[in-house]
């Protein structure tokens, strides 16, 4: 991938952002929880990542737009009552002809967070507004994941 200007929102411990980071792309990572920028920071402290404490929604707001925007496990995170918002709030980050990739979490269980979704459920909230020129289960998971992950690579429809 050429270099992009990069959005990590749900960041957590940041490895994906500093990977990013590491290929030359420009990478904001944000997380609603300070001490986990804080942990990323002290855990990559050479990385130029720009790690930000914010609300994914709220980060609308700076009216910065993106190329990418890297999604793991901030969707099972949200309440479903509140995954449309999610859906535009990607559609309002990313610049024209922007892809959200995503790995998304298909546990099957009732309640949460985290909260289950299927690829069924994925098209269905982004079709709307994206192409879908990957999904699939991911080769890789974590053990206790394998098999309930969903890899999507969708890209903006405009």
């Amino acid at each position: 991938m050429a270099p992009a200007r990069i959005l990590v929102p749900g960041c957590g411990r940041g490895h994906e952002a500093v990977h990013l980071d590491q290929d030359g792309h420009d990478v904001v990572a944000i997380d609603f929880a300070p001490l986990a920028t804080v942990h990323a920071q002290k855990t990559y402290p050479d990385s130029t990542v720009d790690w930000r404490v914010a609300d994914f929604f709220t980060f609308l707001d700076t009216g910065e737009r993106f190329d990418v925007c890297v999604e793991h496990t901030l969707f099972c995170a949200i309440d479903p009552k509140r995954r449309d918002e999610y859906v535009e709030a990607v559609l309002r980050l990313l610049r024209p002809g922007g892809s959200l990739i995503g790995v998304f979490y298909a546990h099957g269980k009732d309640g949460g967070p985290p909260f289950t979704t299927t690829e069924a459920e994925i098209r269905r909230r982004f079709g709307k507004h994206f192409s879908f020129p990957l999904v699939e289960v991911p080769r890789d998971s974590f053990p206790n994941r394998a098999g309930k992950e969903i890899l999507v690579w969708m890209e903006r429809l405009d």
